[in-house]
């Protein structure tokens, strides 16, 4: 129905607007006939009997008065009243009463909530101490994420020289004893030899002292050949033979010359296993502190307060044991 009304307005305007434009054309066609009609009185009036035309030409004849104008509608048409070209139109269809009732006026908006955290000094404290915290917390997160990477890059230092040390452990172990093995071989030997020498000698003397000289003499040269073989300077005071000086002596030298000490890389493959497990350890304890921190980030009020102050406490503890246990 609402369309039905809107096409007939339509129409109406742009009838009545074909008319007005209609109307206009009238009036400026019209115009110079009224100047004619009423002209200067100073200027003399042609005869109307006059033809030019017919004294050119006999046969033309003079044209018909023009009718007089017809009086102009006016530009605006009478309140209440439609052009004469609307007369004939049906009256258009009336409004649904919806649309023809007064609209109510708007109902007033209730007015806005207050803000979360209230107003006041105490509120504009907290909104101050949310907004420090909002840049706090990033960078608290930032640092833990550095220094547990850190923490995990020492803790691979630590475990790689633990593994260095206690290879090299196990290898000087191995010289240590093959060291220990050729020198009691050679402890043998000289010994064996005294051995062999103190009985010749002995021998000899026994021979000598019951008239056997030659006898006696070959079994010096016996002891004599033996004796090479026996390094004097492992001799005490008596002339006895020290198998033990000898093996201690053998091991120094062996222990200048190459690396066969395994008790010193052990004692630090020792303290490298400790330290690794220290900062492994600290490696846990920062890493509870990173729910904490990501739960201040989220959070807000004395909740993001409580979980900062706990992720703080907790990754400083974790960096402190880190510095204790590496260094």
């Amino acid at each position: 129905m609402t369309r039905d009304y809107g096409e007939h307005i339509r129409r109406s305007a742009q009838q009545a607007t074909d008319m007005l434009l209609d109307e206009l054309a009238d009036i400026e066609a019209t115009a110079p006939r009224d100047a004619a009609a009423d002209p200067d009185p100073a200027v003399e009036a042609p005869d109307a009997s006059a033809n030019p035309a017919r004294d050119l030409d006999p046969g033309i004849e003079a044209p018909a008065a023009l009718p007089p104008p017809e009086q102009p509608l006016p530009l605006v048409p009478t309140p209440g009243a439609l052009p004469p070209p609307l007369a004939g139109l049906p009256p258009p269809p009336a409004l649904p009463p919806a649309l023809v009732a007064a609209p109510s006026p708007p109902a007033a908006l209730p007015p806005p909530p207050p803000p979360p955290g209230g107003t006041g000094p105490r509120a504009a404290h907290e909104s101050g101490d949310s907004g420090r915290l909002a840049v706090v917390v990033p960078i608290l997160l930032a640092t833990l994420g550095l220094v547990a990477a850190v923490i995990a890059w020492r803790a691979g230092v630590a475990g790689s020289a633990a593994d260095d040390a206690n290879r090299g452990g196990l290898d000087a172990s191995r010289e240590r004893a093959a060291s220990v093995i050729i020198n009691e071989g050679l402890t043998a030997r000289a010994t064996e030899a005294y051995m062999d020498y103190e009985r010749s000698r002995r021998r000899a003397v026994a021979l000598a002292a019951a008239g056997a000289n030659d006898q006696a003499h070959l079994n010096r040269m016996q002891a004599a050949g033996h004796w090479f073989l026996v390094r004097p300077e492992y001799l005490d005071r008596t002339g006895q033979y020290q198998p033990s000086q000898q093996r201690a002596a053998l091991l120094t030298d062996d222990e200048q010359q190459k690396d066969i000490q395994p008790l010193a890389h052990f004692s630090s493959a020792d303290a490298q296993y400790a330290r690794l497990q220290g900062l492994i350890g600290a490696g846990i304890v920062v890493a509870f502190a990173l729910p904490f921190l990501t739960l201040a980030e989220v959070g807000r009020g004395r909740l993001r307060i409580v979980s900062v102050v706990a992720g703080v406490a907790i990754f400083l503890g974790g960096a402190a044991m880190a510095v204790t246990a590496w260094v």
